[in-house]
């Protein structure tokens, strides 16, 4: 690991974010971002850094130090819960610390760019979170945060608190110029499907249809 470095206060405006998630993302996915990808990570940013302002260390996702186990080479800066003396209203969180459930420890980059693409790069691997972007479902969204473990701290209330955000950054039409990705198709249920989904007489008189359907034609 890197060096120690204060927890230095890093804000950006929407308009910088925006151009941040739409560079980083072109450099991670190999292509021009959807529209959707963009508003959603900014979302995401922008709920993790208090919409912008409370960004430390040039990382805009609170990236930790110890993602999945790995270790990080570069310089770190430790949260208000670290030390063993701390303000009372962190005790939650520097217990869940020593439970090893709330990092030590968060990543500190040289620029914002740096920092932008490493939070982009957490987002872009997971790729149930980026369809869940794509398929403009916040609730799916909201899930998969938790899922992919990217964070286990979101639950069903946070929904509203997506969609409003979501909504407010399409307002301000920074990412209207990017193409719109597709909706998933319908799924179409088959007949085993069918089947599975009627239970096991259900099943039978489908069956018997099917039959009766195809005496008809001969």
């Amino acid at each position: 690991m890197g060096s120690e470095v204060p927890a230095t206060r890093t804000p950006v405006t929407k308009e910088q974010a925006a151009t941040f998630v739409v560079n980083g993302l072109r450099a991670r996915l190999g292509r021009e971002p959807s529209e959707q990808e963009a508003v959603y990570t900014m979302a995401l940013a922008w709920v993790e850094s208090g919409r912008g302002q409370s960004i430390y260390g040039n990382n805009p996702g609170n990236v930790s130090c110890y993602d999945n186990g790995k270790g990080w080479s570069g310089d770190f800066w430790r949260p208000p819960w670290f030390p063993e003396q701390h303000d009372p209203k962190y005790d939650y969180l520097h217990q869940r610390m020593l439970e090893g459930k709330a990092p030590r420890a968060f990543r500190a980059y040289p620029d914002q760019q740096t920092g932008w693409n490493d939070y982009l790069r957490e987002v872009v691997r997971r790729i149930a979170l980026l369809a869940a972007m794509n398929a403009d479902d916040p609730a799916e969204f909201v899930r998969q945060l938790v899922e992919t473990k990217y964070s286990i701290d979101y639950n069903e209330s946070h929904v509203k608190t997506y969609r409003s955000i979501i909504a407010e950054i399409r307002s301000w039409g920074l990412f209207s110029s990017l193409p719109k990705a597709s909706p998933p198709p319908a799924k179409k249920p088959s007949v085993s499907g069918l089947g599975l989904a009627l239970g096991a007489g259900g099943a039978a008189v489908l069956l018997m249809v099917l039959l009766a359907a195809k005496k008809k034609r001969r």
